[in-house]
């Protein structure tokens, strides 16, 4: 103590956190306050505001009013620079408006700034692209999903998108290379974010990407460049993707190009995964008889990118599985080196590190390894047995795909015994592994059931011809019964035969009779017109056959008779080559050529005194064979006078 006083003695540290909160608590307090002030102000401020109006029938509001007007302005401008949505034109305001533009002035502008920059040709497309701003004010949001790919530009008239080509062409490649990157696609997506009109833009990116589609891969540097800077601005990336694949539409490997450069890497933002997507699968179903000019390495750099994207949710993932299979299908198809291509598959299978990713990445795999065996199963089983001991792993996922999957492809038998002596000289455990799935295959190779399923497929595809043939033969039949039955049972009358007896009792014999008659008259007639109108043509034809028989026969004497005697001359030079290398060589082949000859005839001789002495004689006989076939002649003119005697008696019923 000093002076008489006491000194309180407390801890410095606890005093001040008291502080703290004390005058936290009153800046609580002062905040509360000032917020219940502020709603005060607001009412009066607004009470004053109408009563000076109600007093001056003036509204002095009319400032607040407007800096509210701008406060909006300025917050839908930074939404747009943020990527908000853009509205576009509708299509009957885009229609009336490109539809409007005549070609009259358009040639007057192009001829006007071709004068004033006689040799600048990037100075007349800058004026163009500003003449055409000037000209069509407004936007256009892609819509991949419903329009045709040419739209907008289809909307333009004929004349119109003509003239705008043919002056595009005209400029050089060099120059709208230029134009194309860092006037159009450069000046889009600044416009864009400036909240500015660039439907002129987007019209002429869409001429030059469907005219000149190897303008968009070009200088794909600067286009990757412009989409990372506006990725995350959705209606400025995804107008940008638009523009740079129409090439898509008319060039199938230039639309995957830009799909593997620019899209593949956006492809997981949910924001452009959808319009991509559509993109892909419309560029291969436009496309469909198109090959792609793809490297192998550009195939497989494409086709492990979509590896891991197969991960996506089940609708995406469903539609990429199906793109990937379609360009994995339409690459193998129209490739010509399908060995090479098959070993690289089956090594990307033999790479299977057992996550999700590998069993997506072996299910196109494995339907690429299908295809290239369907389409060259000799090449690429070659290839993979002086493979097989590299690639054990992916040999067993085939196998046991081809085995269990219900495929068109069968693996010859002699592939598999092959596959399994080289499989013996494996480790143990790999022949666990392979052995058992040989097996199988060459059991079901084997099997008698798969044979008689194909023989099965021959008899439903031959059941047309044999139903018909089967038919013939049933209705031959029906009439040799009832010819027999009518000799036989009705003595050459049918109402007496057996079956006439039961129609007759059925009551319906007259009717049969009479539809009998009918049909014999007109086939009688039918017979006696045919035979009325082709008998002037039958014997200049045959006349015709016999002569063109002796022609080819004379022809074929001729042929064989100069054969002979180019022969006969040139048989002395080969003679005397053969004797060079083997002396004595000609003799000999002359001397057996002169053997075979001489007992041919000897054979030829011998045979026809045979036949002569021992077969010709009896009933055998020239005699006997002349009588025979006199008596054959004479039955048949009988016969052919009957059978004219009775079609005539049926050509006159009636």
């Amino acid at each position: 103590m000093s002076n008489n006083r006491w000194e309180i003695v407390t801890n410095p540290k606890r005093q001040r956190n008291l502080q703290k909160r004390i005058d936290a608590q009153a800046s609580m307090r002062k905040e509360a306050a000032l917020s219940n002030l502020e709603e005060i102000l607001s009412v009066q401020q607004s009470n004053k505001l109408i009563k000076s109006y109600t007093d001056n029938e003036q509204f002095p509001g009319k400032d607040a009013f407007n800096k509210l007007k701008r406060g909006k302005k300025q917050q839908h401008q930074s939404e747009a620079y943020l990527g908000h949505t853009r509205k576009g034109f509708g299509h009957y305001k885009l229609k009336s408006l490109l539809s409007n533009l005549k070609i009259e002035e358009l040639e007057k502008h192009l001829d006007f700034i071709k004068k004033t920059y006689p040799d600048s040709k990037l100075t007349w497309l800058k004026e163009l692209a500003t003449f055409l701003n000037n000209r069509i004010s407004g936007d256009y949001v892609p819509v991949f999903a419903t329009k045709c790919p040419m739209y907008p530009a289809s909307l333009l008239s004929l004349s119109y998108r003509e003239g705008l080509i043919e002056f595009l062409g005209s400029v050089g490649q060099t120059n709208l290379d230029y134009f194309y990157h860092y006037t159009l696609l450069e000046g889009m997506c600044t416009n864009m974010s400036n909240d500015m009109p660039v439907l002129s833009l987007k019209l002429l990116l869409q001429l030059v990407g469907h005219n000149w589609p190897h303008m968009c891969t070009s200088n794909l540097a600067n286009t990757v460049l412009l989409r990372n800077s506006y990725q995350n601005h959705h209606d400025i990336c995804l107008s940008l993707l638009w523009a740079v694949s129409q090439c898509g539409y008319v060039d199938l490997s230039e639309g995957i190009r830009i799909f593997q450069n620019v899209m593949l890497p956006i492809l997981e933002i949910d924001k452009h995964s959808y319009y991509i997507l559509v993109y892909m699968d419309n560029i291969l179903k436009l496309n469909a008889g198109q090959g792609l000019s793809l490297s192998r390495h550009e195939f497989f750099t494409t086709l492990n990118a979509f590896v891991p994207l197969l991960k996506l949710d089940t609708v995406h993932s469903c539609k990429l599985n199906h793109i990937a299979s379609t360009f994995l299908y339409k690459f193998i198809t129209n490739s010509t080196e399908l060995s090479n291509i098959f070993l690289q598959l089956i090594c990307d299978l033999g790479s299977n590190n057992g996550d999700g990713d590998d069993d997506n990445k072996n299910d196109l795999v494995l339907y690429g390894c299908r295809l290239c065996l369907q389409l060259s199963s000799d090449e690429c089983l070659k290839v993979w047995k002086m493979n097989l001991k590299k690639q054990v792993p992916a040999t067993k996922l085939l196998l046991t795909n081809l085995n269990v999957t219900g495929s068109s492809v069968t693996l010859p038998m002699h592939f598999l015994f092959e596959i399994e002596a080289i499989s013996l000289t494996l480790p143990a455990y790999e022949q666990d592994e392979l052995l058992p799935i040989i097996k199988s295959l060459q059991e079901k190779t084997s099997n008698p059931k798969k044979g008689k399923q194909s023989m099965h497929q021959k008899k439903k595809s031959g059941g047309c011809r044999k139903w018909a043939l089967g038919s013939l033969i049933l209705i031959i039949t029906i009439i040799g019964v009832l010819l027999y039955d009518t000799e036989v049972n009705g003595k050459g009358v049918f109402a007496k035969s057996s079956v006439g007896k039961v129609l007759e009792n059925a009551g319906i014999l007259p009717s049969v009779e009479k539809a009998w008659y009918t049909t014999m008259s007109a086939a009688a007639r039918a017979y006696k017109w045919t035979e009325s109108k082709t008998t002037p043509y039958s014997k200049p034809f045959l006349k015709m056959s016999c002569d063109l028989f002796k022609m080819l026969r004379n022809a074929f004497c001729n042929v064989f008779s100069m054969l002979k005697n180019v022969m006969n001359a040139r048989l002395p030079q080969a003679a005397e080559f053969l004797d060079q290398y083997v002396p004595g060589l000609s003799k000999k082949i002359e001397v057996t050529a002169e053997s075979v000859k001489r007992f041919s005839f000897e054979f030829c001789a011998k045979v026809g005194e045979f036949v002569r002495t021992q077969v010709l004689i009896g009933r055998l006989s020239p005699q006997n064979l002349s009588k025979t076939l006199n008596h054959t002649q004479n039955l048949a003119l009988e016969y052919y006078q009957t059978f004219h005697k009775k079609v005539d008696a049926y050509a006159k019923l009636k």
